[in-house]
């Protein structure tokens, strides 16, 4: 069960980790404060850096909701082919399962609803 916790946890902190937003910050030396444009630089269009990382988080988003619908479904299929005593054991493994599965649905739901909070 230990085993599964730290699994579960080791999980959580790789998707709060992918999760976590990055910003630019640009300072201005003390010289360049009277001019109120002098701090404003324009570093290009960041639309294809953009893009990259909406299709790296889509790919990342897609494999594991499909992973954890996969195994949803072996974990059924071996609870409803199991004795009492494995579907017992079923019973307590699932719960790591469904954990993990909620984090990977709603999280994604989650920084997408963050993302565009903040870009509003």
């Amino acid at each position: 069960m230990k085993k599964y916790i730290i699994i579960v946890i080791t999980i959580c902190l790789l998707m709060l980790i992918l999760s976590v937003n990055t910003y630019q910050v640009q300072a201005v030396g003390l010289d360049k404060l009277g001019d109120s444009n002098s701090y404003i630089k324009d570093n290009g269009d960041n639309s294809k850096v953009v893009d990259i990382g909406n299709v790296i988080v889509g790919v990342v988003r897609t494999v594991g909701e499909s992973i954890a619908v996969v195994m949803l479904a072996v974990i059924g299929i071996k609870y409803v082919m199991g004795s009492v005593e494995e579907k017992a054991e079923y019973k307590q493994t699932m719960w790591p399962y469904i954990l993990g599965a909620a984090l990977i649905f709603a999280g994604s739901a989650l920084t997408n609803i963050i993302y565009e909070l903040l870009n509003s």
